[in-house]
């Protein structure tokens, strides 16, 4: 017998939605009013445009990939120190205050 799907939450939708709608919006950002700017207001003629934004999309492109794990680093570093300081007011309590730092 197959197992019954959960289906998956308003909340969860909502989450992935506004970070989809994110990306979505930055990209269209750069994509129309960088080019906009680009042309029209520093007046760059349009094949340089093109290799600006080219380099720029491959340069994200070959990044991309590495985002995710630049966040995991993040929050492992900062779990360690949340770790660590927590240690020290907690653990060490009464050091501090024989120091009179607390």
């Amino acid at each position: 017998m197959a197992k019954q799907r959960k289906p998956v939450s308003k909340g969860l939708k909502t989450f992935f939605g506004i970070g989809d709608l994110g990306f979505n919006w930055m990209t269209n950002i750069e994509t129309y009013y960088y080019a906009y700017f680009l042309t029209n207001i520093a007046q760059f003629p349009l094949a340089l445009v093109t290799v600006i934004q080219t380099i720029g999309s491959v340069i994200d492109a070959a990044l991309s990939w590495t985002y995710g794990i630049m966040l995991n680093l993040w929050v492992w570093i900062g779990y360690c120190w949340e770790i660590a300081i927590w240690k020290l007011l907690l653990w060490n309590n009464s050091y501090l205050l024989k120091a009179k730092l607390l």
